[in-house]
């Protein structure tokens, strides 16, 4: 066992909307520490926060652990754990990760830390009040594959190259927002969503650390700033939205801690274009403090929601990406040698396929899952790290007027990146680094859609 766990709870001893009995929803929210060597600092902590839902004889959980994943055994064993120790259906529990690559490492008992908040969110829970909105900000992220003057589409190609044509994708600026007040109509607690990585943290030249940098990334940001209004016992619970080309790095302007002469992946050099632009300011806490400044804006504006807990899971056969024999044969001899961090990622990538391929054949089970809390309100569990424009896509669809799609969910396997159709032909990283064939992001988002609209009320 890996040190102590603090932990926090908040039962809502609210009034329910629409009248008593099953139209009431009860909610309890609990943050169980996870950090892997030891006890975690107030200053830089990393949770398991789980959110328990009550409504007549439906149940669901929901968990998002400061991690960049939980898959594998780990993942499905968590869940199972869950489930036994509450009593929750299986396949109502979602188990999520904020993706923080400030985060790499889980303790040994990740799974029964887990469970615990669970148990101790479905302890704590009451009677809740929900309040739904959006908020809206168009400069905290950018999508971060762009067209390149030689015809070629780049992941992160580096601030300042002269080389950029334009983005190939969009953003998706909505902040999707769910507030829990008690009883005293005092907000406690929420459930928001961003579509931006969370990898805020950088290094400057000298390989210092950006100061602002937290294991949680932004999320910790967020939190932080929205108890400076709400409390300090306010819990407050980050999905990542589909965000595997969007991140918060502006490569028009300087950046202390983004190196201007070389991009992720360029082999050479190259020389910045001139600007007057001034440094951007986007690290981890502008990102999370401008998200909280949005939220805190949009708190009278929202809306009472009538609770409708419902919950749907489909699971989506999906396509494995191909490869031929001889591409095995050099992975396989290739896989020990020293090469490029691009090379290095195709390497794994047919390798894990072989796999994948020797388990599963040539499909690979992909469960998507739709949690229903109002009538006017869903949550959208996806697997990987899923492309900006499915999200949005899901939301274009959606019968409900809000819907917070969140990615990383109930992966039983790495699929990595799940990307665009249209991506697979201007290729990159996030092709290289995807388990999955062309079209499968496609299947996910139909997948969505359905349940979403066989849920609608």
């Amino acid at each position: 066992m890996a040190g102590k766990q603090s932990k926090q709870n908040a039962g809502y001893h609210a009034r329910g909307q629409g009248g008593s009995g099953n139209d009431s929803m009860f909610v309890g929210m609990a943050a169980v520490d996870i950090a892997a060597d030891g006890p975690s600092s107030p200053d830089d902590p990393v949770y398991a926060k789980a959110i328990a839902f009550r409504q007549g004889r439906q149940q669901a959980a929901l968990v998002v652990c400061d991690l960049v994943s939980v898959r594998g055994d780990v993942g499905v064993q968590a869940r199972e754990a869950a489930a036994r120790e509450s009593g929750i259906p299986l396949e109502n529990v979602c188990l999520s990760a904020t993706h923080t690559h400030s985060n790499r490492e889980q303790p040994d008992d990740l799974v029964e830390r887990v469970a615990r908040a669970v148990v101790q969110a479905q302890a704590a829970a009451g009677p809740a009040r929900l309040q739904v909105g959006k908020g809206y900000r168009d400069d905290l992220s950018f999508n971060r594959r762009y067209l390149m003057r030689d015809g070629t589409v780049m992941m992160n190609p580096g601030v300042l190259n002269p080389d950029i044509v334009r983005p190939v994708g969009p953003i998706d600026p909505e902040i999707g927002i769910i507030l829990f007040r008690d009883a005293d109509d005092k907000p406690v607690a929420s459930l928001t969503s961003f579509a931006s990585h969370t990898c805020s943290f950088k290094f400057d030249e000298h390989r210092n650390k950006d100061p602002y940098d937290r294991r949680a990334d932004y999320a910790y940001w967020l939190e932080r700033s929205l108890r400076e209004k709400f409390g300090p016992d306010f819990i407050s619970v980050f999905g990542e939205g589909c965000c595997e080309d969007v991140g918060n790095i502006e490569v028009n302007r300087p950046h202390a801690y983004v190196k201007a002469t070389r991009g992720q992946f360029m082999l050479t050099d190259y020389v910045p274009k001139e600007t007057t632009a001034p440094p951007s300011p986007s690290n981890a806490r502008y990102v999370g403090e401008g998200l909280a400044e949005e939220i805190r804006a949009q708190v009278a504006r929202l809306h009472d929601e009538r609770p409708a807990l419902a919950v749907r899971n489909e699971v989506v056969h999906a396509p494995l990406a191909t490869y031929s024999d001889m591409d095995l044969a050099w992975a396989r001899g290739a896989k020990d040698q020293e090469v490029s961090w691009l090379t290095q990622f195709r390497i794994e990538r047919i390798l894990a396929l072989e796999e994948l391929r020797n388990k599963y054949g040539e499909t690979l089970p992909l469960l998507v899952q739709v949690l229903r809390l109002g009538e006017g309100t869903a949550v959208v569990a996806l697997p990987g790290e899923v492309f900006v424009e499915h999200g949005l896509a899901i939301k274009k669809a959606s019968p409900f007027a809000h819907t917070l799609p969140i990615e990383l969910c109930n992966e039983r396997e790495h699929i990595a990146s799940v990307p665009l159709r249209k991506s697979f032909c201007e290729g990159h990283f996030e092709i290289v680094y995807s388990r999955l064939e062309c079209g499968a992001g496609e299947m996910l988002v139909d997948a969505a859609v359905r349940m979403l609209k066989g849920l609608a009320v």
